[in-house]
């Protein structure tokens, strides 16, 4: 990714750098890098509000927005969410079903960020609108990160029974489609559940088998959380 961006800062083409450097916030974020998903998200929205591009704008804004709420930057988190979702909404009706696609990504990163600023009701009040995009487009790829987060909003409720269906349903559909990655994340939160509960072997196995599909990466946030979990159930 980051040849990628070298590249598109020798070139300067405005759009390729302003949705470079979007997806490059994306895949910091995923991967709990928050430090270089606000740099990336950051230049991506001075180049978007440089040159008009609405829509990386938008989303760029929630990756920051997202970040900062992740890492306790409270105020600033508030101030990009909110700015982002409206530039969103704006871009969508000019842009159509290419917003809407994205859409339901956006709403699980913010509805996440929400949890995050102690705010869940907020969050889960964003996800009934993204289900439903989900079956009004078919772009199912958000489907299982949005129960995740999801069960994870109704946990931080001490809603466990709901909470547990949530994020039974994600894993589930993450296993149908072979997201692996997505499987792994949800698995974590349902050890963090059972380990509240008192049930730490429900899904230690789940949780070893997906550890151990993975050869690389031994040193990301999800892999080392994942060992550690381990380590504490064993």
């Amino acid at each position: 990714m980051s040849q990628a961006l070298i590249s598109c800062d020798e070139i300067g083409h405005s759009v390729s750098r302003a949705f470079a450097y979007g997806h490059g916030a994306t895949l910091s974020g995923w991967l709990r890098n928050y430090d270089e998903a606000d740099a990336r998200a950051t230049v991506a929205i001075a180049v978007a509000h440089q040159f008009g591009i609405a829509f990386a704008d938008g989303w760029s804004l929630l990756q920051r927005g997202h970040a900062h709420a992740c890492r306790g930057q409270h105020e600033s988190a508030h101030v990009d969410l909110a700015a982002g979702l409206e530039v969103l909404e704006q871009s969508g009706q000019a842009n159509g079903l290419r917003s809407q696609l994205m859409y339901t990504w956006f709403m699980s990163m913010t509805a996440e960020a929400h949890g995050e600023l102690g705010a869940p009701e907020k969050g889960l009040a964003l996800l009934p609108e993204a289900i439903a995009l989900i079956e009004k487009t078919g772009a199912r790829h958000p489907e299982p990160s949005l129960y995740r987060v999801r069960g994870d909003l109704l946990r931080s409720m001490g809603l466990a029974t709901e909470a547990r269906e949530s994020l039974e349903h994600s894993l589930e559909l993450a296993k149908q489609r072979g997201a692996v990655g997505f499987a792994l994340r949800t698995a974590l939160s349902l050890v963090e559940l059972d380990i509240e509960q008192s049930a730490t072997r429900a899904n230690q196995g789940t949780l070893e088998k997906l550890r151990t599909a993975f050869t690389e990466g031994s040193q990301t946030h999800d892999l080392q959380h994942a060992d550690r979990l381990l380590a504490r159930i064993a």
